[in-house]
């Protein structure tokens, strides 16, 4: 801004300054240097950086940074929180019996049984149209699926994991899951209101005794012609607790009982935030815990770890090696999200030690050292819900719009 007031002004500062006196158009503004290049190299020596503390304004003193300082070597650097640094970037021993046979890091993985299908398909005859309608129904379809995990690939991944930006730090760049990942996998709509549990309405009164999930079956899978209220709430807790957010306990967690009365009622929260929230805390969690792996420690990774899996299923998969066995292969083409296909993905690599499977995906996530094409699979949105697989921009619909 040019300089024409005679208004003259001591500011308070931190540096050491030509003058302590700036002429300014007004209070507390700094005057911009002319086009002179011996002007405003001066200008640039001495440029303040304004800051407030108690409602008083000071200001660092320069010399701006150099332009060359912003080189190759120096805007690779990831920001990284010393106490959230990744465990391959830390210089200690490896013990890796916490994922030796038979200890299973991921206990808490969804486990497919006949008793839970035969539920499923019971309450989806009758219920179907309240899953679509708050969108969930491709997210419930996805746990037929009996997901396996492959705990040697998420581990090796989580080696990478840094929890203060909840990203992996590959060679290639910071990469992680995203709601646009999200929706594609699982159908979820990256939008609503934040989920809050007090929201769920007191018209129907739930609770349960046996927590275990083959006793929670029998206890509240009915036999009536028709599926009641509370034997739908009864079923999307049961879903929620083993195959969508995975708990640690094992168990039907009564904490559930909220977020289920309100998909029962329909009442639209951001489904999509509060899993991959859950998803980043999960992992944060997951890390700690490796890194004090070294005196031979287990521990118990408890979360929706299905997610990150199809994520580096669909993100990676030349790089792991994945391929579609032919028997889903109709199943795949007639898919509605692209979890279908993902959780279908088998490692080639068979009859490996663990620790062999291990360093063969630790060396892949190692080895990431340029960014492709291919690692966002979903930029493109071929397959999902009419709202994501639609091109923008949108068509100048009111009623399109409320939908979305």
């Amino acid at each position: 801004m040019a300089s024409s007031s005679n208004t003259r002004k001591l500011l308070p500062y931190a540096g050491k300054w030509t003058t302590n006196t700036l002429s300014t158009y007004e209070e507390g503004t700094v005057p911009e240097p002319s086009l002179r290049l011996d002007l405003q190299k001066f200008w640039e020596s001495q440029v303040i950086f304004p800051y407030s503390i108690n409602n008083m304004v000071h200001a660092f003193g320069g010399p701006k940074p150099d332009e060359k300082n912003c080189n190759s070597n120096t805007i690779s650097i990831f920001p990284v929180y010393k106490l959230c640094i990744p465990r391959v970037f830390i210089s200690e021993p490896y013990n890796f019996s916490y994922i030796k046979a038979p200890n299973r890091v991921f206990r808490s993985a969804p486990s497919l049984n006949d008793q839970y299908l035969a539920w499923l398909g019971r309450v989806q005859q009758d219920r179907a149209d309240i899953w679509q309608a708050c969108g969930i129904y491709d997210l419930i379809q996805l746990s037929r699926t009996g997901l396996k995990y492959q705990q040697e690939m998420i581990i090796a991944a989580l080696h990478f994991f840094e929890s203060s930006t909840n990203t992996f730090h590959f060679e290639c760049g910071m990469m992680t899951p995203t709601l646009l990942d999200v929706a594609a996998i699982t159908g979820l709509s990256p939008i609503g209101d934040t989920y809050d549990p007090f929201k769920a309405s007191d018209t129907i009164k739930f609770d349960f005794h046996n927590k275990s999930y083959s006793k929670y079956i029998m206890e509240n899978q009915k036999t009536d012609d028709e599926v009641s209220a509370e034997e739908h709430v009864a079923f999307l807790i049961l879903w929620l607790s083993q195959y969508v957010f995975c708990t640690q306990s094992l168990q039907v967690a009564k904490k559930y009982i909220p977020m289920a009365i309100q998909l029962h009622e329909c009442q639209q929260f951001s489904f999509a935030r509060l899993l991959l929230g859950c998803l980043y805390e999960s992992m944060r969690d997951a890390c700690e815990h490796l890194k004090k792996t070294g005196d031979g420690s287990t521990f118990l990774g408890a979360g929706p770890f299905w997610l990150l899996q199809l994520w580096l299923n669909a993100t990676f998969h030349t790089e792991l090696d994945l391929f579609l066995p032919e028997q889903f292969y109709d199943e795949s083409s007639a898919r509605q999200v692209e979890g279908t296909r993902l959780a279908r993905l088998v490692p080639r690599m068979r009859g490996l030690s663990y620790d062999a499977v291990f360093q063969q995906y630790f060396n892949v996530f190692m080895n990431l050292k340029e960014f492709k094409p291919s690692f966002a699979p979903f930029v493109d949105r071929p397959i999902g819900p009419p709202w994501f697989v639609h091109h923008f921009p949108p068509p100048d619909s009111e009623e399109w719009i409320t939908n979305i």
